[in-house]
C-alpha cells in the first residue's frame, strides 16, 4: 500500500520544482557575464583605478587650476619636497582648469585649451623630475572635460594629452597614477587619510570634511573649498583639513565677484609619519 504524501511534503516538492524552473529560466534569459556571476565591482575598480597607497612621507596638494597657478607657491612646494626628501606627491583634483569647457558664461575668456595642455605638460615635467610617484584623483574641473566628451573619455585620456615629450607613455603610466574617483586613500601606520575632492561646498570652513570624517571614520584632507585650515572631527579622534591649492586667486575670474564667501586661501601640506604641516600661500 503506497504511503500517503502529506500536503506539506507535496508543497515542498512543488516549491523545489518551481525553483529549478525559475533558475533555468533566469539562466536562459540573462547574458553570460551576469549568469556566471561576473563581479561588476571588480570591473568598476578596473575602470576607475582606485588608489589606496601606503606611504609615510607625502606632500599633499590640489587645485592648481592650470594655467592659473601661483608660480612662486608651486616652486616653494617643490623646494619643500626636496628639503624633506619627499618622493610621493598627491594631487587631490583640479590640476586642470578646463576653463573652455565650463557650462557657465565666461565674461572674460582666457587661455585656449591648447595653451592649457601646454601648461599642464610643462608643470608635469617639473613634478616628474622631482617626485618618484605622483597620485592624482578627479576634481570637478577635470569633470568638465569628461562631461563635454559624454563620459567616453576620462582622466587617463585627458592626461595623455599632456605627457611631457621626453617621457614615454609607459614610463608616464608607471610613475603618474591617475584615478577616475574623486578621492584617494593614504595609509600611514594604523591611520587612514581620505584625500578627496568632494562635490559638496559650504561657506563654513571644515564643515564638509568634518561630516566626511564622521561618515567614513578616518582623517580627511578635502580639496575644492580653497579654505586652507585644520581642526578635529566631532569625536576628537580624527584630524580634518580643508586644502588650499596652488592657484593664483588674482587670475581666477570667479574669485573677483563680490560675495560673502570666506576669504580664499592657498597652500599645501606635508604629511610625515601622521604629522601634518601646512604651508600657506600669499
Amino acid at each position: 500500500m503506497a504511503s500517503k504524501i502529506s500536503d506539506k511534503q507535496r508543497n515542498a516538492r512543488r516549491n523545489i520544482d518551481k525553483k529549478h524552473f525559475d533558475d533555468k529560466k533566469w539562466r536562459d534569459t540573462h547574458p553570460p557575464r551576469v549568469r556566471d556571476n561576473v563581479s561588476y565591482s571588480a570591473e568598476l575598480d578596473e575602470r576607475r583605478n582606485p588608489l589606496d597607497i601606503s606611504c609615510n612621507n607625502a606632500l599633499i596638494t590640489s587645485d592648481f587650476h592650470l594655467p592659473f597657478v601661483d608660480w612662486e607657491l608651486f616652486k616653494n612646494m617643490v623646494t619643500v619636497g626636496k628639503q624633506y626628501g619627499i618622493d610621493s606627491l598627491f594631487i587631490s583634483g583640479d590640476m586642470w582648469d578646463c576653463d573652455n569647457y565650463t557650462k557657465f558664461t565666461r565674461l572674460t575668456p582666457m587661455e585656449a585649451f591648447e595653451e592649457e595642455v601646454e601648461s599642464v605638460r610643462f608643470h608635469l615635467k617639473i613634478l616628474m623630475q622631482e617626485f618618484k610617484d605622483i597620485y592624482i584623483c578627479r576634481g570637478n574641473h577635470e569633470k568638465r572635460w569628461i562631461d563635454m566628451n559624454a563620459g567616453r573619455m576620462g582622466m587617463k585620456e585627458l592626461f595623455k594629452l599632456a605627457i611631457p615629450g621626453n617621457y614615454s607613455e609607459d614610463y608616464f603610466n608607471d610613475h603618474v597614477h591617475i584615478t577616475m574617483d574623486d578621492h584617494m586613500h593614504l595609509n600611514q601606520g594604523d591611520n587612514c587619510w581620505l584625500l578627496c575632492h568632494p562635490k559638496n561646498f559650504r561657506i563654513i570652513n571644515l564643515s564638509v570634511v568634518r561630516d566626511l570624517a564622521a561618515k567614513y571614520h578616518c582623517n580627511v584632507i578635502g580639496a575644492h573649498g580653497h579654505q586652507m585650515c585644520q581642526g578635529w572631527d566631532k569625536s576628537g579622534w580624527y584630524r580634518i583639513c580643508d586644502g588650499g591649492g596652488l592657484f593664483d586667486k588674482n587670475a581666477l575670474e570667479y574669485l573677483r565677484d563680490t560675495n560673502c564667501y570666506p576669504e580664499t586661501r592657498s597652500g599645501f601640506y606635508t604629511l610625515i609619519d601622521n604629522r601634518i604641516l601646512p604651508y600657506e600661500g600669499k
